[in-house]
């Protein structure tokens, strides 16, 4: 079976960048809001991408998202991934992305790129379905729970309660053969081709059979804020019992010169040279900062603060730490434990190697017998013209209660 997946990313997102805070990180699209700190697409994409029987995928895009997604072509390994350009409705898009697919391809996935928690059991569930060959299509759907009634739009006079037993919430992925769904689109009167909010719809009217495949899990499309929120809960929920805590490890050195302020642990020590570096060169907080960056997935510090770009000029090493750290607050971790390892010469660490651990506790927020400092020399291994400081710390996250 030749499979093909069309995915529908060609919306302007309107109504949920304007419904954002003011204060809030504004997207160009919400398709490039960040869920798992990864953006929606990017999930939807990924997801499809590890399908063996998926040969292609074609993404119809809106013009602000085609730059970036072929970026994530290369950068993330998507070599299924081929792009159109999205039309003025929804339908349009899945048309114009469907016409781009391989004429050998035997069946086509419609999946809406807003909906970027579908799981691999739940796509697996509907393709096992098409094996039967008794249909032109087969919609991803879960039953309805609550009691449905329908009622005058107006005054809102109820006029039958519906029998649920029979109603289903209809999802993407859609699947259809692509020969029957092309038929569909063509067969569709002008002015309604373009105008239907699922496929299956479209095969509906055509006289095409089309079949429900009931799953179990959740595969919300979001198309508002609260729905992002929600969204993000719900990973966190699956995150933190699949594993209550997260645990990074960083490094950093730095060498040592002449006339440069020290700073260790967010304390300046008393010293006639300090860390050369883009930033105030504290070793000890960049490996904090890169190891809570590295518990929560979300890569290095030069990824938050690169040393190519002039605005970070001399940035204070806790202003960076605190930045990663409101990440992932907002994420629902929190700094639990640190154990911290300081490899250098001079100055000699002894007498405030307290002062650090009780600055360390301030900044991480943590009680001071959850703070290691440790300080090594590197015992004459490392010649006096390399003077250097090395630090390593392996940070400990929890959930934020």
């Amino acid at each position: 079976m030749r499979l093909s997946v069309v995915i529908a990313a060609g919306g302007a997102s309107t109504r949920f960048r304007k419904a954002l805070p003011y204060s809030a990180k504004r997207p160009p699209n919400k398709l490039l809001a960040e869920l798992g700190a990864e953006p929606l697409l990017l999930r939807s994409l990924k997801t499809f991408a590890s399908l063996k029987a998926v040969c292609e995928i074609v993404c119809a895009l809106s013009p602000e998202l085609l730059g970036i997604v072929k970026g994530w072509r290369k950068t993330h390994g998507l070599s299924k991934l081929r792009f159109v350009r999205g039309g003025k409705t929804r339908a349009e898009s899945v048309y114009r992305a469907l016409k781009a697919t391989r004429p050998a391809g035997d069946w086509v996935l419609i999946h809406d790129g807003a909906r970027p928690l579908v799981q691999t059991a739940a796509i697996e569930t509907l393709l096992r379905r098409l094996k039967s060959g008794r249909a032109g299509g087969f919609i991803l759907a879960r039953a309805v729970v609550p009691t449905i009634k329908r009622a005058l739009p107006v005054s809102g006079r109820i006029l039958a309660t519906l029998d649920r037993s029979e109603l289903f919430e209809a999802e993407t992925p859609q699947a259809f053969k692509r020969s029957i769904l092309l038929s569909a689109f063509k067969k569709a009167p002008a002015q309604e081709r373009f105008f239907g909010t699922d496929e299956a719809a479209l095969l509906e009217k055509a006289g095409y059979p089309v079949h429900v495949v009931k799953h179990d899990t959740w595969n919300p499309k979001i198309t508002t804020v609260n729905d992002l929120e929600l969204a993000e809960a719900y990973l966190q929920s699956q995150s933190s019992r699949a594993c209550p805590w997260r645990v990074g490890l960083g490094a950093d050195t730095h060498r040592l010169g002449a006339g440069r302020k020290f700073y260790l642990g967010g304390l300046r020590l008393k010293a006639p040279y300090g860390p050369l570096g883009h930033s105030d060169g504290d070793a000890l907080l960049h490996a904090i900062t890169d190891a809570a960056a590295g518990a929560l997935g979300l890569g290095d510090i030069g990824e938050f603060f690169s040393d190519k770009n002039p605005k970070f000029k001399n940035i204070r090493s806790a202003a960076m730490l605190e930045y990663v750290l409101k990440r992932a607050a907002e994420k629902g971790w929190k700094p639990v434990q640190v154990d911290t390892i300081i490899h250098l010469e001079r100055p000699r660490l002894g007498p405030v190697k307290d002062k650090i651990k009780m600055n360390l506790a301030k900044l991480l927020r943590v009680a001071p017998d959850c703070v290691g400092v440790k300080a090594k020399t590197f015992e004459g291994l490392v010649p006096a013209a390399e003077a250097r400081v090395e630090c390593q710390a392996l940070l400990m996250m929890g959930r934020r209660t």
